[in-house]
């Protein structure tokens, strides 16, 4: 059995013909508008609702949210105003990839839940402390219901569409045809999941970003793997907010 069998099937995507120099002018790019863009929302709600920052709060990590991932998706359109525009014959279509996308994460929840208990055992064991991510911490402390729908919306259709456009379809895309492609996989995958800030999530997102790769890698298309985050994200915060109105 070869070593890494499952990356010999044909990619549908041509090597990127982008420059170190532009990646490094995006991460600037991306950086001063995420900074700018936060910074002005959550200025901006201080001033309307009267309230101090607070790490703690929904509304303060939404607006926090929207600036991070507003301002990303600002940095991938600059991006493609900078840099040659390819894309492989090969590629599938939007409803073709829908399905693709479906189809992989139907497959790799089911074998997400083992490597998560077995992670969180493994941490237990060794009696590491973890948290969760801030974004569930933040549901489970409340809050009003426009406050709720407005981090759902973030959560599941505005962040998997942002970070599947950055994390893939640039990171990616550049190490793609450029390093053994088991490391152009995993160099972003785990910096995707480092990104989440949790330990407790940390394994399971990388097996879960080396899905969505594989995903996108198959189809061509980046809306395979935004598929496929938009659907993980929507089953977790529905089962957050059942789990919340259950207590």
């Amino acid at each position: 059995m070869k070593k890494w069998g499952f990356l010999d099937q044909p990619s549908r995507l041509e090597k990127w013909p982008i420059k170190l120099t532009d990646i490094a002018i995006f991460l600037c790019f991306a950086l001063g508008m995420v900074v700018v863009l936060a910074g002005i929302l959550v200025r901006g709600y201080e001033k309307f609702s009267g309230d101090v920052y607070n790490e703690e709060s929904i509304a303060f990590g939404v607006a926090s949210g929207l600036g991070l991932h507003v301002g990303s998706f600002l940095a991938w359109l600059f991006l493609r105003t900078i840099t040659p525009k390819i894309q492989s014959l090969e590629k599938q279509g939007a409803l073709r990839s829908i399905m693709v996308g479906t189809g992989y994460f139907i497959l790799a929840y089911f074998m997400l839940i083992p490597i998560t208990l077995a992670w969180k055992a493994l941490l237990d064991v060794l009696q590491i402390e973890y948290e969760l991510q801030a974004t569930v911490l933040l549901i489970k402390n409340g809050g009003t219901l426009l406050e709720l729908v407005s981090m759902l919306i973030l959560g599941v259709i505005i962040a998997p569409i942002s970070e599947e456009l950055v994390y893939r379809g640039v990171f990616y895309r550049y190490f793609h045809k450029r390093i053994p492609e088991y490391a152009a996989i995993l160099i972003p995958t785990v910096l995707w999941s480092f990104i989440h800030q949790s330990l407790y999530s940390f394994v399971p997102l990388i097996f879960l970003g080396y899905a969505i790769t594989l995903a996108y890698r198959n189809t061509g298309n980046i809306i395979s793997s935004i598929t496929f985050h938009i659907l993980f994200n929507a089953v977790n915060f529905s089962a957050l907010f059942y789990e919340m109105g259950t207590q």
